[in-house]
């Protein structure tokens, strides 16, 4: 996604969508990764003297999600909530997938039928790093294209997701 041009003018390459390296997008975080990759790469003899943090892959799960995402079918995931001691079993909708502090979750969407017969929307985040197991169903699902990540998240603080609270803005000052 990033486009590098020559100017056959100059004979100087440059990145046309520049403006692309500016904002929080996927090319972004991949140049960025690739970058600390290629500098940490070429002074391997400071080994020692570099402290990093261990970053759990979640590879398998992650690499399953995507695909379901790309083929819109729903998933079957088995999970235990952080301070639980059992398991629960879902079938759900993945809509997206987060990188925060290092760990990976996904948002999915399930649509609750109550007696009213109006459904309601149901959204719930899972760690990667607390699924038991997690299975591609044959069953298809159509994303809400109204629904936005951004702005699913951008009244939260990181993952933190709460239903039950009125959200509120604080305001700080500082002297």
């Amino acid at each position: 996604g990033i486009n590098i041009v020559c100017d056959k003018r100059t004979n100087r390459y440059f990145i046309s969508n520049s403006k692309l390296l500016k904002e929080q997008t996927v090319q972004n975080w991949m140049i960025s990764t690739l970058t600390v990759s290629n500098i940490i790469s070429e002074s391997l003899s400071l080994q020692e003297r570099i402290l990093l943090e261990s970053v759990p892959s979640s590879g398998d799960f992650l690499t399953k999600v995507l695909e379901a995402m790309k083929q819109k079918v729903r998933v079957c995931v088995e999970y235990c909530k952080y301070g639980d001691t059992e398991s629960k079993r879902r079938v759900v909708d993945p809509y997206c997938v987060k990188l925060s502090n290092q760990r990976w979750y996904m948002l999915s969407h399930m649509r609750k039928e109550d007696e009213s017969s109006e459904g309601k929307d149901l959204y719930f985040l899972y760690s990667f790093d607390r699924i038991r197991s997690l299975e591609l169903t044959e069953e298809h699902f159509e994303m809400d294209e109204t629904f936005s990540l951004e702005s699913f998240f951008s009244e939260y603080y990181g993952v933190m997701t709460v239903d039950k609270e009125p959200l509120q803005t604080i305001v700080l000052r500082a002297y």
